[in-house]
């Protein structure tokens, strides 16, 4: 990962970014990125993703686009909805919201 947000760290704003970023910390607002977005396990993200690539370990309250893969990982949380190309759900991983999957998304929201 070349950006990072670290676990003491707050933000509020808009983020865009074409590197990949990892959220350990509190943010809120929009995230933009040509690249792959991963909430750690104590990352909280209120607001809106979009995003070639996704991966929660975290808490996301918003919805996302993503172009291409949409990972939920085990004792993740995600209350919003999902717009993606392939959605994987990890067992343990918790979703509260409605997803479409299309193969012609395109990190837009309708």
């Amino acid at each position: 990962m070349k950006s990072f947000l670290g676990k003491a760290a707050k933000l509020t704003g808009n983020l865009s970014t074409c590197e990949n970023i990892r959220i350990d910390g509190e943010f809120e607002g929009e995230i933009v990125a040509q690249s792959t977005v991963v909430v750690g396990k104590s990352g909280k993200v209120k607001g809106e993703i979009k995003a070639d690539n996704f991966q929660n370990y975290g808490l996301v309250q918003g919805g996302i686009a993503i172009k291409e893969k949409t990972e939920l990982f085990e004792k993740s949380r995600l209350e919003g909805d999902i717009l993606t190309k392939c959605l994987l759900v990890k067992e343990g991983a918790s979703f509260q919201g409605s997803s479409v999957m299309s193969p012609k998304t395109t990190g837009k929201k309708n």
